[in-house]
């Protein structure tokens, strides 16, 4: 029994040493990721290769399902789907978002950033918007 303790200590002492190491590998990839963007768009001059080239690097880095790049549209009460990795084909560059605090973007694009305390808000706005958003696109 009186092993117990120290035996929880150790495993909590691995548990720990095996979580830094993930999140640092996860820091040289983002780092990484980065610097190839940077080298990219030093090279490229079509502004939509670069966005594409980021959705895509973001979409990888982070393991995500989806990654967007909106425009905010000269009229100020939509944004354009102008970059997107996991859209359906023909949703890219023709899809806009309104910019009214229903949706995530218009909300964030109102309020400005947000500190961590209202993340539930922002993440429940983000379900509501994205139903809204996939059913406009017939998905």
């Amino acid at each position: 029994m009186h092993n117990l303790p120290a035996r929880a200590a150790c495993h909590f002492r691995r548990f720990v040493r095996s979580w830094r190491h993930e999140r640092d590998q996860l820091r040289a990839r983002q780092q990484a990721a980065i610097a190839e963007l940077g080298q990219f768009a030093l090279l490229e001059h079509d502004v939509d290769a670069v966005l594409r080239e980021a959705v895509t690097r973001v979409a990888g880095t982070l393991d995500v399902e989806y990654a967007k790049v909106l425009e905010l549209l000269p009229d100020g009460r939509a944004l354009l789907l102008r970059a997107g990795v996991g859209w359906r084909e023909g949703v890219v560059g023709v899809a806009t978002i309104s910019t009214d605090l229903d949706s995530q973007a218009g909300y964030t694009l109102r309020m400005g950033p947000r500190s961590r305390s209202s993340l539930r808000i922002c993440t429940a706005r983000s379900v509501l918007g994205w139903r809204r958003f996939c059913a406009s696109m017939g998905s």
